[in-house]
C-alpha cells in the first residue's frame, strides 16, 4: 500500500465500505459510487495483487477485473 495522506485515507475507507453496500444504499448516501470506489483503491495500491485482495475482502467476487 502506498503512503497516503491522511483525506486519501479517509477516501480509502469510504470507497472499502461502499463496496460493502448495496447499490441502492449507495445511490441514497451519496459519495463514490462503485466503480469510482475500485478506481480509488487501485490508485493506493502497489500492485494488481493487493488491488485484488482488497476487492475480495469488501466486495466478495472479482468478476468484473479482466
Amino acid at each position: 500500500m502506498k503512503t497516503l495522506s491522511i483525506p486519501e485515507r479517509h477516501q480509502l475507507k469510504i470507497a472499502k465500505r461502499t463496496l460493502e453496500m448495496h447499490d441502492t444504499a449507495c445511490l441514497i448516501m451519496g459519495g463514490p459510487n462503485k466503480t469510482e470506489s475500485r478506481r480509488i483503491i487501485r490508485a493506493a495500491c502497489d500492485t494488481d495483487t493487493e488491488f485484488r485482495r482488497i476487492i475480495m475482502r469488501h466486495e466478495g467476487t472479482t468478476d468484473f477485473i479482466d
